[in-house]
């Protein structure tokens, strides 16, 4: 992640803490107040934290979680508008490598067998890792989503779900249920968000092989 991008995310979490906080004691001066003013412990003195100390009121727990996930939402198509340059590329080499297709008949017409192989090698490496390029890209814009346990949120379940059901969940949904419905959610973009990233991670790698075998392989075909 770019230094804009952490910033981005801190200021964030900041906005979110302060929102919280806020909402908590709304006639403090948030900028003055120390932790004990909101019921808190120092960091200094902070332990394993028990399972009721001082939890999110209900509506800050949701707005925590609906921040995380329009987050990851964000990171997403972050790895989208990353993998458009790959597919440019792959598409303008290939394009001009099938335009070059007679001249390369000229590698491989000589008696040098060095020559002949180091073509082939060349020829081998650049299609190989292009194409693995091409499907590591597509595979960013077209992930396999994973269905979860029926929730009413999450699209994936909702278009395998009868619209009877989808209406008599939603009708009776609760608070925790929204809660987990958004908890869900988050798990299984957290879950794309890191396979794109991962994914792009490689094709990056391998674009930059493929062209630089790319490079000395056309040179060597048209001049």
């Amino acid at each position: 992640m770019t230094v804009r991008g952490r910033a981005s995310t801190v200021l964030r979490v900041r906005g979110t803490v302060r929102h919280v906080l806020r909402r908590r004691a709304p006639d403090r001066d948030f900028d003055k107040a120390t932790a004990e003013d909101f019921g808190l412990p120092r960091i200094a003195d902070s332990g394993p934290v028990a399972a009721d100390a001082n939890p999110l009121a209900p509506d800050d727990r949701r707005h925590v979680l609906i921040s995380a996930l329009e987050r990851i939402t964000y990171l997403t198509q972050l790895a989208d508008g990353k993998a458009a340059p790959l597919l440019a590329l792959q598409a303008t080499l290939a394009a001009v490598t099938v335009a070059s297709a007679d001249n390369f008949a000229g590698l491989f017409g000589g008696p040098a067998l060095v020559a002949q192989t180091g073509a082939a090698l060349l020829i081998g490496v650049y299609a190989s890792s292009a194409a693995v390029v091409l499907a590591l890209t597509l595979s960013v814009y077209f992930p396999v989503l994973s269905r979860g346990h029926g929730s009413v949120l999450f699209f994936e379940d909702v278009r395998h779900m009868p619209f009877e059901q989808y209406a008599r969940q939603t009708r009776s949904l609760t608070e925790n249920e929204v809660e987990d419905d958004l908890m869900n959610m988050i798990h299984a973009s957290s879950a794309i968000a890191s396979t794109k990233f991962h994914q792009l991670r490689w094709a990056y790698v391998l674009s930059a092989i493929s062209l630089a075998t790319w490079l000395p392989l056309m040179g060597w075909a048209n001049f």
